[in-house]
């Protein structure tokens, strides 16, 4: 027998919010390359692999709907950080070769971080690669074309 939609959601909201949390306290206690190394690692382990528990039941869209709604738990719309590994987190437990990547625009200064598999955004509206110059990348380099 199946589980109802209503358990699997509120199953899986509550492995990311809880995900959430820890980040944000690793974020303030942990320099963000080690934190990046150990999500990324956490992630690709055998466990890593499995979690978080449900989410395989539930379509991307809805399931990057949680994602956003538990990284705002904590920062309110400015989630961006916690977002993006929370979506490197799903897309890495699911054998993605994904990448997180932090980005600046000068003016006025604002700073983003978002998730790319192949060279495409995922969790995103808008295209941030077009809004902001990359400045570093944690996970495989972006797919380059033929031509470049």
């Amino acid at each position: 027998m199946r589980p109802s939609r209503p358990l699997v959601q509120g199953l899986v909201a509550v492995q990311l919010c809880c995900a959430a949390t820890f980040l944000e306290v690793a974020l303030r206690r942990r320099p963000f390359p080690e934190l990046a190394a150990g999500w990324s690692a956490a992630a690709t382990s055998g466990v890593g692999r499995r979690l978080p528990l449900a989410a395989g039941l539930l379509d991307t869209e809805r399931l990057q709907r949680l994602v956003a709604l538990a990284a705002r738990s904590w920062r309110a719309d400015r989630g961006c950080l916690p977002r993006a590994l929370l979506t490197w987190w799903i897309e890495l437990a699911s054998g993605q070769q994904a990448a997180i990547v932090i980005g600046v625009r000068r003016e006025p200064f604002v700073a983003h971080a978002w998730v790319e598999v192949g060279g495409q955004v995922r969790g995103e509206a808008g295209d941030p690669p077009a809004r902001f110059r990359e400045l570093v990348r944690y996970g495989p380099a972006p797919a380059r074309s033929a031509g470049a």
